[in-house]
């Protein structure tokens, strides 16, 4: 593992090592917790939580951080894998959730005070080496409380009295037989909550647990130990590029350049990401280990990506939008468009609680199977499942999921960017399950609507904000702007002059949303200078919120005018989503009645559900 790296932002490892080191409150008294990542295979949760504990280590500044880190997988590490023998705990679920304490005693025991000698040269022993992992079934288990204070000894020996011990258990849904069938009941998965409670239970411990399932462990239950979601710290394009030659970008976009460029870039961005994250990641994980070129097609992709080095930026966007696109249409088109029930409500995100999971994760729906963490600690599925998904009963994720996958595959771009695709799939899929929209969590900045279509649209003639007619929108029904396309040597050209989705609720609520990738930082203005003078400074997302400040309330003030009869009764609201601006939400109301709020950061983020996923990538 400390081999590997890890392309995240430092950022993001720093929130995962705090939440690895926060006690989470409760109104329960909950007897300990047992962190967990969950994401699809090769994603990069074993190896992300070894960065975490780095960050998180005991320091002058953090005198309660980690002093020390123990890795105890129970599968998919060479041999090093910890398994019980005989493989089935007794039948009787009590005894079996003791014999997996005292399981999992021998196996700290085993890592702290049994190191291994390898000799490679020697095949005869290979045998011997790896039978210290197998760990004999205690048939006579001491109470799981003796296990724990055997626990705290072992622990107090061999690291002295002031650790603060993170274990890291991976692959824990391997450490016994599981019954296939039943393995909420059975005895496989007491024994595995024996072997995670222990650890969860003994003083100066915090234990991780990575794999593709949640640990069965309740999500709050008095006197119990129970699980608690940490977030899997997405790809960082930037440090993805810099660390990987035949990737790297000289002088890419910066803020300050076009819209085009920009779009361009995010774009790029995206689909690179997404690419290296599905094929990709294994091979530069290889080059890291000094192993040699294995996937000779992404070889080949690499090759290709760095052959447009030599062009100018516009062309080598392109190009490169190509490539990747190519790439993603192949991946995209050979898997399978499923029917699963629920995805809609996956794809709004879910809370980790007992009564949302029992309610979502029903036996129909039980083939979503890949079950993501979001970096808010509610429950997803990956992108590649929301991607190959319809919903039997909601039809608009289809159209939703087909506007994101042409940003994904299409060479032909649309004048709008990755952003406003997944806003606009995202809020249609969280309007029809939730048949309402809040912008803010709090009650205010809600909309009734039951978000029975997604269609694209238009609310302005010739890109003329006075020019408008709202009674052509129907109720209930999320529009995202129906712009002109561009083809492979043209722009797209934009048909709004402001608003990228909007929608109509059935008691006259019209909403304009404008998205901004801007972290809404000052970026110098690109308008002409006269010599000498300084350059001034805009912030694009204060720039979007006085421009639908003005025209909501110039709409508002038109449609009380005459000839404007058939406007009557529809209020005009305007909402700027910025999920990369940091500063606190906002909300303010004109003399005419009608608001204009702009959501930040984490309320923003929020809002895209499980397609917050590759927001990293797009921003």
């Amino acid at each position: 593992l400390h081999n590997l790296q890890h392309w995240s932002n430092p950022r993001d490892i720093g929130e995962m090592a705090r939440q690895l080191l926060e006690e989470k409150e409760t109104d329960v008294d909950i007897r300990g917790w047992v962190k967990y990542v969950c994401a699809p295979r090769a994603s990069g949760k074993t190896k992300s939580i070894l960065p975490a504990f780095l960050a998180g280590r005991k320091t002058p500044e953090r005198p309660d951080g980690f002093t020390h880190y123990l890795y105890l997988a129970c599968d998919n590490n060479d041999g090093r894998n910890f398994k019980v023998t005989p493989d089935r705990p007794h039948h009787d679920l009590k005894v079996a959730k003791e014999q997996g304490a005292a399981f999992m005693v021998k196996c700290v025991q085993t890592l702290l005070e049994k190191p291994i000698e390898d000799d490679e040269d020697d095949d005869d022993d290979e045998n011997d080496i790896w039978s210290v992992f197998k760990i004999p079934l205690d048939n006579t288990p001491k109470s799981e409380k003796a296990s724990c204070s055997k626990m705290t000894k072992l622990l107090l020996k061999n690291l002295g009295p002031d650790y603060k011990l993170l274990i890291h258990v991976d692959e824990h849904f391997k450490m016994c037989y599981r019954s296939e069938e039943s393995p909420a009941a059975e005895s496989g998965a007491a024994f595995s909550r024996g072997a995670m409670s222990v650890l969860a239970s003994t003083p100066g411990v915090a234990v991780v647990a990575t794999y593709t399932h949640r640990p069965e462990l309740p999500a709050s239950e008095s006197s119990a130990v129970c699980r608690d979601p940490i977030m899997l710290p997405p790809i960082d394009p930037d440090m993805l590029m810099a660390a990987t030659p035949e990737l790297q970008f000289e002088d890419p976009p910066s803020p300050d350049d076009a819209f085009y460029l920009r779009c361009l870039w995010a774009t790029l961005r995206l689909r690179l990401s997404y690419y290296v994250q599905l094929r990709g990641l294994g091979a530069l994980h290889a080059r890291n280990c000094n192993i040699p070129a294995t996937d000779a097609r992404f070889e080949r992709f690499l090759a290709q990506f760095q052959s447009s080095a030599s062009f100018d930026l516009v062309t080598r966007l392109k190009e490169c939008n190509n490539l990747c696109a190519d790439k993603m249409n192949n991946l995209l088109t050979n898997k399978p468009i499923g029917s699963v029930q629920q995805i809609s409500r996956m794809l709004a995100a879910v809370a980790d609680t007992d009564e949302a999971v029992s309610t979502v994760l029903t036996n129909e729906t039980r083939q979503m199977n890949d079950i993501t963490v979001l970096e808010d600690g509610r429950l997803s599925v990956s992108l590649m499942t929301l991607l190959s998904s319809r919903d039997p009963d909601v039809e608009l994720y289809r159209k939703g999921r087909d506007l994101l996958t042409r940003q994904l595959v299409e060479v032909d771009m649309l004048q709008g960017t990755p952003l406003e695709s997944a806003y606009a799939w995202a809020l249609a899929c969280l309007a029809a399950v939730e048949k309402e929209l809040k912008f803010f969590r709090r009650d205010s900045g809600g909309f009734s609507l039951k978000g029975s279509d997604l269609q694209a649209g238009s609310l302005f003639e010739e890109n003329d904000v006075k020019k408008f007619n709202l009674t052509s929108m129907q109720p209930e029904v999320i529009y995202y702007v129906d712009e002109i396309r561009g083809s492979k040597n043209t722009r797209g050209t934009p048909t709004h002059p402001i608003a990228d989705i909007f929608f109509r609720t059935a008691d006259g609520q019209v909403v304009l949303i404008d998205v901004a990738g801007s972290n809404g930082t000052d970026v110098p203005k690109r308008e002409k200078r006269k010599k000498g003078e300084k350059a001034g400074s805009t912030d694009r997302v204060a720039a979007k919120e006085m421009k639908l400040v003005n025209t909501t309330f110039m709409m508002q003030t038109k449609m009380e005018e005459k000839g404007m009869e058939d406007h009557c009764g529809l209020t005009v609201h305007g909402v700027v989503l910025a999920p990369f601006d940091e500063r606190p939400s906002t909300e303010q109301q004109s003399s005419k009645g009608n608001r204009v709020m702009v959501v930040r950061g984490d309320d923003a983020l929020r809002l895209l559900g499980g397609l917050r996923q590759l927001s990293r990538w797009v921003q």
